[in-house]
Formats: structure tokens, sequence, C-alpha cells
């Protein structure tokens, strides 16, 4: 009992200093290359930093701002311990954004600004989420969404290959599936000239019932 609950103690010590090295990597992405050559971003960090462009605006309380709504929205269905790692990810970012005023900023092409602090944000954010929090915004969306939804089911069905119109159906027991196909390969032709058909497809919808 003592030892998994070191464990535990161990490994939460361990995805909270993941959390803070991810939130160090975003914010120098931020304060030396997104901010000082004005490069656009998405979601919440992006509001941010347009508050930031227009009006000076601190980015860190614009951000923490804009996210505590979401986090309140989503506490409930995502649970108390995604609230306190994406929480502690926010304030923590959020007043290093603010303080960290003496990071050089970067002044080469605005190209490489981008791809430097493209990865530094990619890598945090990925650390972050390895955690099983997230940086907020729309990721708290993104999250839940999942969760009520869930991953898509996989599964084998046989039924009669069709195409009309330069798309492809499937029926199976009366229900007509459209297919968005990938790929589709010919695998084998029999004597009685049916076809072992390989499709490579992102996802089928019912066209009739």
């Amino acid at each position: 009992m003592q030892t998994k609950t070191k464990n535990k103690a161990l490994e939460l010590i361990r995805d909270y200093l993941m959390i803070v090295v991810g939130s160090i990597l975003y914010v120098i992405s931020v304060k030396c290359f997104a901010a000082p050559m004005q490069i656009p971003s998405g979601g919440v960090s992006g509001i941010a930093l347009l508050t930031n462009y227009l009006w000076n605006a601190p980015i860190g309380v614009v951000t923490m701002a804009l996210n505590v709504p979401l986090l309140l929205a989503g506490f409930k269905g995502l649970g108390r311990d995604f609230f306190c790692k994406t929480m502690f990810m926010i304030i923590f970012s959020s007043v290093l954004t603010d303080m960290a005023g003496f990071l050089p900023a970067f002044e080469g092409d605005i190209l490489l600004a981008a791809i430097f602090g493209g990865i530094l944000k990619g890598i945090g954010y990925g650390m972050i989420i390895r955690t099983g929090g997230t940086s907020g915004g729309v990721d708290v969306i993104g999250k839940f969404m999942y969760k009520q939804i869930g991953p898509v089911e996989r599964r084998t069905v046989i039924g009669t290959l069709t195409s009309h119109d330069d798309q492809y159906f499937v029926e199976v027991n009366g229900k007509e599936y459209k297919i968005v196909v990938d790929s589709i390969a010919v695998e084998e032709q029999s004597q009685n000239n049916i076809y072992e058909v390989t499709i490579k497809y992102k996802y089928s919808m019912p066209t009739s019932f």
C-alpha cells in the first residue's frame, strides 16, 4: 500500500515537472518568437497576442481571463485531475509570460521565427498533454468533445460494393453507406467475377435507411 502511494506521488511530481518544462518552452516560443515578430496564432493564445498587438494588453492576463470560464465549464465533465493540471499550466505560464520581459526577442527572418517558435510550442504542448492536462483554450473543448463522443469505432463489415456518380457505396442489411475513399485496391478475381477488394477509407456514413 505504501509502495503504491509512493509511486503515485512520484508520478504526480513527474507530471507537474513536465507541465513546468512544457510551459517554459511555450513562454519562450511566445516571448522570443511569436510576440516580437507579430506571428498570428490560433485559439485563446492567438486572441491574447492580438490584444497585445492592438492595445498592448498583457498576454498572460488576457490568456488567464479567457481560459478560466472554459475550465470552470469543463470541470464537471473532465474531472479534478485534468482541471488541476490545466489550471496549473495556465496560471504558471500566464504569470511567467508577463514576467519574462528579460527574454531576448528574435530579430531574424520571420519564417525562421515561425519554425523555431512552432517547434518549441509543439514540444511544450506535447509534454503538457502527455500528463493528462491541456494548454487550455480550445483544447478544453476538444478534450470534452472527445470524452463525450469517444474514439471512432472500427469494424469489418461484408456488403455489396457499388459505384455511381464517381462515388463508392457499400450496401449492408438494406442500408447504403457512402465511403470517403483514401485508396481502393483489387486483390483477387474469382471465376464467378467476384472481387476481393481492400478499401482504405477515412469514414463512412449511411445515405439511406
